[in-house]
């Protein structure tokens, strides 16, 4: 008798602590926002700096309300009030082990980390839709063929 072939039971979307990141981009000063002699805005557009410099009065002023903005944003780190975290997709799949025996085994997405806690949820939900959209292919190489939408469908929290 053929056994029979592996399905996904459940999904589980998984939020966690990212306790490797830092948010070292942020400890910034105006001088490096504006590089040596403005070279840090080469790659902006003369419209974009004119459009900076119509809010803020110069392209210096920006750097200073820039800087000002990262060690705000760094305070509130070191408060707890934002964190960094990962997301990743766990499938749970059934599988006949010997006939008439089955076995749960878990297979998950690779993960995506460093992810600001306080992100718009609708990132939020797109990096859960990207790890589905992973989990799904990650199936696939062991022949579990679970669309995307399908593995959605199964989500618990």
């Amino acid at each position: 008798m053929t056994p029979a072939a592996p399905r996904v039971s459940s999904v589980r979307l998984v939020w966690s602590p990212d306790f490797h990141c830092e948010p070292d981009y942020l400890e910034t000063s105006a001088e490096s926002h504006f590089g040596k002699d403005g070279s840090a805005w080469s790659h902006v557009s003369e419209a974009d700096k004119l459009r900076v410099e119509s809010e803020f009065g110069s392209i210096w002023n920006a750097c200073l309300a820039y800087s000002s903005q990262d060690a705000e944003r760094l305070t509130k780190f070191r408060s707890d009030e934002w964190w960094f975290q990962g997301c990743y997709a766990v499938a749970e799949v059934l599988y006949e082990s010997s006939p008439g025996c089955f076995r749960l085994d878990e297979l998950r997405s690779a993960g995506l980390w460093g992810i600001e806690s306080d992100s718009s949820s609708d990132y939020l939900r797109s990096v859960e839709s990207d790890e589905l959209a992973d989990l799904s292919s990650h199936l696939k190489r062991f022949g579990i063929h679970a669309s995307v939408d399908e593995l959605a469908a199964l989500v618990t929290r």
